[in-house]
């Protein structure tokens, strides 16, 4: 367990960063996600060395039935996300002292892709310095350039005639080698040539170099098993204490993905320690429709997939739970990702235990730049011998147009048939799949039909490699909610609670949510439609 590098307060040092052996053992979930792959065949030959008449053993390949076999080492996100160190969820994390149910890796690698080849990235003093890549000059004027970018506030007269510029071209204003504008451009502020202006990329820039050092030498942490671990975290021990009990219910996805901004949304208005507060989860639920009021337009329950209706005074609900009609005036993007098992790392090293983000900027104009992180099996997240690699970009068109020139740069595709003494400079791709997504995190309230005043929307996932975006609307709900709540307020000693359970007993026969054995939806109430089944 590693703490934090840099002084900070006991509530920062709580959050604990794993980077110890792992021991192998790995959560059982109830997803399953078909799986194709090119070949089926396993082999296993050996070769003889090229030193004296010894034989050694050729490294076996893996192979499909293999990644069946060991299918529940494998934990695929469909949101492929990061955490910054000093980002809004870290800090939510620390402050809420939900850190201590999940444990995270540093990022150990900024790579980048440049005239056909994967090499890494200097960021950090250290790194720079003993760099090979880069001249004694380059060195000089790279660390001159992130000086001015950590304080660029303070000097506006260095960048406000080029407000108006992009980012890319106002590093060639900076008297920057194209190697050292390609590595600012693509690593660090990690953003296109196109895409953001001066100011943005000054800010992406400031943000990279200001999560440096807090938990190792690269801005990010990965948390142990995925994405998916985080609003599981929050389930655990979520917030508002002072909440009655048996006030607030919260449904479950089937499966363990879901949608993850839609459970970190959601799962702030869980009563602390719910087990202990009375807050109920009810798993394996779908919602079949909101009924609502036609007179005062309110929502006043739900009915879920076995006709049970729920009555409360607030609903949180992702928006692919509205008909048609309600969304008729919405317009949403999508995103582009694709999923790939591979047999090793796009960049090796001596170590197979590094886990790394990549960013392989559009080739065409007005193509996105794709991201790409790759996990190895010491996250949790895939078996021992391979890598799961995700690849995200803003979609232009299917996911699979969009991507699959860059899979193709990458790896090379499992071969039908298997050549002695083989040799293949890019990894094997095993398994892939490439899906879209609709990205509704910049939809406004107004743009939905009729929307009760106490129907609260969050949005899915975005295309960003953040989580602010989640924690922001997070914070602004639960505000509108519980207006005179703290929100994530630290949680109570447990030897400072008290529970009594007569008059826990009596507040749970008063409560505000009803559960009614109905299987109709009542007259007078009109539906908003039926919820989209989540992919696997």
């Amino acid at each position: 367990m590693l703490t934090e590098q840099t002084p900070s307060s006991d509530l920062e040092t709580a959050l604990e960063i794993n980077n110890v052996k792992v021991t192998g053992e790995t959560k059982k979930h109830d997803d399953k996600t078909c799986m194709k792959s090119a070949s089926e065949e396993e082999t296993s030959k050996n070769v003889p060395t090229t030193e004296g008449t010894a034989l050694q053993p050729k490294k076996t390949r893996i192979t499909y039935s293999q990644i069946i076999k060991e299918g529940r080492r494998f934990n695929i996100d469909l949101v492929s996300k990061l955490l910054y160190s000093r980002g809004l969820l870290i800090d939510l994390l620390i402050k809420s002292n939900v850190s201590r149910y999940a444990e995270f890796k540093n990022i150990t690698r900024i790579l980048a892709f440049r005239e056909g080849r994967v090499e890494q990235v200097p960021c950090s003093r250290a790194d720079v310095f003993n760099s090979k890549q880069l001249t004694m000059v380059e060195k000089r004027m790279l660390m001159k350039f992130l000086t001015f970018c950590m304080e660029y506030e303070k000097h506006p007269e260095e960048y406000k005639a080029y407000e108006e510029i992009t980012f890319s071209e106002y590093l060639k204003t900076q008297k920057l080698t194209p190697n050292l504008q390609y590595f600012v451009l693509h690593s660090i502020a990690m953003t296109s040539e196109t895409a953001s202006n001066t100011i943005d990329g000054l800010k992406a820039t400031k943000n990279f170099l200001h999560c440096l050092g807090r938990y190792g030498n690269t801005p990010f942490l990965f948390p142990l098993y995925g994405q998916g671990e985080l609003p599981q975290c929050f389930c655990s021990d979520s917030l508002p204490r002072n909440s009655s009990p048996s006030t607030k219910i919260c449904f479950h996805q089937s499966s363990h993905f879901a949608w993850h901004f839609f459970q970190l949304t959601e799962h702030e208005f869980s009563p602390w320690m719910c087990a202990v507060f009375g807050g109920i989860y009810c798993l394996r639920h779908s919602v079949q429709c909101l009924v609502v009021d036609k007179e005062s337009r309110k929502c006043k329950a739900i009915i879920d997939q076995f006709g049970q209706r729920i009555i409360s005074k607030h609903f949180l609900v992702e928006d692919s739970y509205f008909s048609e009609n309600t969304c008729s005036h919405v317009q949403y993007r999508q995103i582009s990702r694709s999923v790939l098992i591979t047999d090793r790392s796009i960049l090796k090293t001596d170590s197979d235990q590094q886990i790394s983000i990549l960013t392989v900027p559009g080739e065409e104009p007005g193509t996105f730049a794709v991201r790409v992180i790759e996990l190895c099996s010491s996250t949790m997240t895939c078996m021992k011998g391979t890598y799961l690699v995700h690849l995200t970009c803003t979609s232009s068109k299917t996911a699979r147009e969009d991507l699959e020139p860059v899979v193709q740069k990458l790896f090379t595709p499992y071969p039908e048939t298997e050549t002695e003494n083989e040799e293949v400079e890019k990894p094997r791709l095993l398994w892939a799949l490439y899906f879209n997504m609709r990205d509704s995190s910049d939809v406004s309230r107004n743009s939905y039909n009729d929307l009760p005043s106490n129907v609260y929307v969050c949005s899915g996932p975005d295309s960003g490699l953040g989580n602010d975006n989640a924690v922001k609307q997070a914070e602004t709900l639960f505000q509108l909610i519980c207006p005179n709540e703290d929100f994530c307020p630290p949680p109570p000693n447990p030897e400072d609670i008290i529970t009594d359970g007569d008059s826990l007993q009596s507040e749970a026969s008063e409560a505000s949510v009803i559960l009614e054995a109905n299987s109709e939806t009542p007259k007078g109430s009109a539906s908003l439609g039926n919820p989209e089944e989540a992919s696997q």
